[in-house]
């Protein structure tokens, strides 16, 4: 079972939407706004070694329909939730283990991976199977095996499966990327 692929024959995101992408970051308007969040994740305690640890969320700021049209006719045909994610490292070095609410591959395209040892991990929770379905969280680290790890290159398309619990460990600043969901493979 596949966790991700570079898509590096995928073209760039255009000039304007990496400008649009660049002022968010300046202008921190994407603050993250608790009351914004889905509810499994309002009362969320995540464990590591018997202790609770702080975790960061993403926050989706969406771009026009400009940008929606470019991922469609570019990176996916079928694609969605196209737009601009974030998630802060001063919440929590940790996006903790999940697998995504509505969609099932996410396609990224990485401008600020967070900090120089951020990655993004896969995990099998003890007797469960590896693929798991959408909305599933785990928030006891000790129970789970680390399946694959990767450290992402910026500004290439990646596409990872969203399907197997997955998260982001070791982030200290703010990672950025163009994030859309797609629920077919077609690679």
């Amino acid at each position: 079972m596949w966790t991700y692929k570079i898509l590096d024959n995928l073209p760039p995101p255009p000039e304007r939407f990496m400008d649009v992408a660049a002022q968010h970051v300046k202008d921190k308007s994407w603050g993250i706004d608790l009351h914004g969040l889905h509810e499994k994740y309002k009362d969320r305690v995540v464990l590591k070694d018997g202790k609770k640890v702080d975790f960061t969320f993403h926050y989706y700021q969406a771009f026009d329909e400009d940008f929606h049209q470019w991922c469609r006719e570019n990176i996916h045909p079928n694609a969605f939730d196209c737009g601009i994610r974030f998630c802060d490292g001063n919440r929590g070095p940790y996006l903790a283990p999940h697998t995504d609410i509505k969609r099932d591959i996410s396609i990224m395209y990485l401008l600020d991976a967070g900090g120089p040892e951020v990655e993004t991990v896969w995990y099998q929770e003890e007797g469960k199977e590896l693929v798991r379905g959408r909305s599933v969280q785990a928030n006891d680290f000790s129970k789970l095996k680390i399946v694959d790890k990767v450290r992402f290159p910026l500004n290439t398309w990646v596409i990872l499966n969203t399907l197997i619990l997955h998260g982001v460990e070791n982030v200290t600043g703010v990672r950025t990327a163009f994030q859309l969901g797609a629920n077919e493979y077609i690679w």
